[in-house]
């Protein structure tokens, strides 16, 4: 009986927290109608909901809880339950970020943000005017000719939250007696790499994540590694070690405790012992040499 009423209780408190309702998208495309969700007196929109209204491409994975907007000129991404709405242009690939001041919801495997908040981050990356007016009217107006001029929100900080910016963000190296060791910082986890070694250059190109180009860069090393030359390449971030003729073997490991990745470079010296594999677990994700 006891467990009867709490179950009753649990789904009244839940409806009370989000009442639903739905509002109009209108545009010179018609009128559609999305639901929209209350809470607290703030309307929720799903993003989902407003790409299908205005027919625009985009690209939703309910397994990572994320969604891409693909506008003619920039694309939007957010993500559920983080408060941060991330804007690309297509012309430079670079991120710029907006932070709502309450995080994203999940409802029914949509992601759902706050109307008033998102008025002007979405406008810029639709590169339209839009307006609510209360209680359920959304009217996309004309095109903007300059979507991001002026706008004050609008940075590219790579501290900040990993689902946001750029993942890779720094590298620490340390000399060895039997290498050189190279730390990449990472915010996020790193699911794969691809490696290559031909003509003195040892290419590793790490899937789904991009770096601080500016930060990941190194020139004059040493005898053992020349030079690191780092590209974002689409979602991916390549590595290039430039080599010299002490090398011998590379090992490329996933730092204990964190999302950091360890990359080690051996020189001719190297002789991997028993006590180095007692202690060094190794990346545990899909790796293709």
């Amino acid at each position: 009986m006891k467990s009867g009423i709490i179950f009753i209780l649990l789904f009244v408190l839940s409806t009370y927290a989000f009442a639903q309702k739905d509002i109009a998208v209108i545009s010179d495309k018609g009128t559609k109608h999305i639901p929209v969700y209350l809470r607290e007196g703030s309307v929720y929109f799903s993003l989902k909901d407003f790409a299908e209204a205005e027919f625009v491409n985009h690209y939703h994975s309910k397994n990572t809880g994320k969604i891409e907007l693909k506008f003619k000129r920039y694309l939007l991404k957010a993500t559920g339950k983080n408060p941060y709405l991330v804007i690309t242009p297509r012309s430079t690939g670079v991120p710029i970020v907006y932070q709502l001041p309450t995080s994203s919801y999940i409802i029914n495997n949509k992601i759902y943000v706050p109307l008033k908040y998102c008025l002007e981050p979405l406008q810029s990356a639709y590169g339209r005017q839009l307006s609510f007016e209360e209680p359920d009217k959304l009217f996309i107006g004309d095109e903007i000719d300059f979507p991001l001029e002026s706008q004050q929100w609008v940075y590219n900080n790579p501290d900040l939250p990993p689902v946001t910016g750029l993942s890779i963000t720094g590298l620490s190296i340390t000399e060895m007696a039997n290498g050189t060791l190279i730390r990449v910082h990472s915010k996020t986890r790193i699911p794969s790499y691809y490696s290559s070694f031909k003509d003195g250059v040892l290419k590793i190109i790490f899937r789904k994540v991009n770096a601080d180009e500016e930060r990941t860069n190194r020139n004059n090393l040493g005898s053992l590694i020349k030079k690191i030359e780092t590209q974002n390449v689409g979602p991916d971030t390549e590595f290039r070690f430039l080599l010299g003729d002490e090398y011998s073997t590379n090992e490329v490991i996933n730092a204990p405790g964190s999302n950091d990745i360890l990359i080690t470079i051996h020189n001719k010296i190297f002789t991997k012992s028993e006590e180095t594999e007692k202690y060094i677990e190794k990346w545990d994700f899909d790796v293709i040499v």
